[in-house]
């Protein structure tokens, strides 16, 4: 069985999970390895965002509603989390809460640097 979450939070856990959790270890590794600089790298990303909003207009409100392109995330205490009853997102029953935050980052999905078409 899914949870189902609101929006905002399915946000946060598309941006904490995927964005902050995976990709920004790939920008490191595709700058390395491929060349890409770090901005290009999320520049990709955000065109891919983009065009999947592109491709399915019927959808493109409830793309919005996720917020995926503001400015700035909620950052995801985990020691936070952790030491306050949360612990690791192991099990469904604690995949039903959501993450701790404690302030916020800046979205790198969000920021579009010179030179690189918005």
């Amino acid at each position: 069985m899914l949870v189902r979450w609101p929006a905002a939070q399915m946000a946060h856990s598309i941006t904490s999970a995927v964005l902050a959790g995976h990709s920004r270890f790939l920008a490191g590794v595709a700058e390395e390895h491929l060349g890409v600089p770090e901005d290009d790298f999320w520049a990709l990303v955000r065109d891919a965002l983009l065009g999947w909003r592109a491709g399915h207009p019927d959808r493109a409100a409830e793309f919005d509603a996720l917020g995926l392109l503001a400015p700035e995330v909620g950052r995801v205490a985990l020691n936070r989390e952790h030491r306050t009853g949360g612990g690791f997102h192991d099990r469904a029953e604690r995949d039903a809460a959501p993450d701790v935050v404690h302030g916020s980052v800046p979205n790198p999905v969000a920021a579009v640097p010179a030179g690189v078409p918005a």
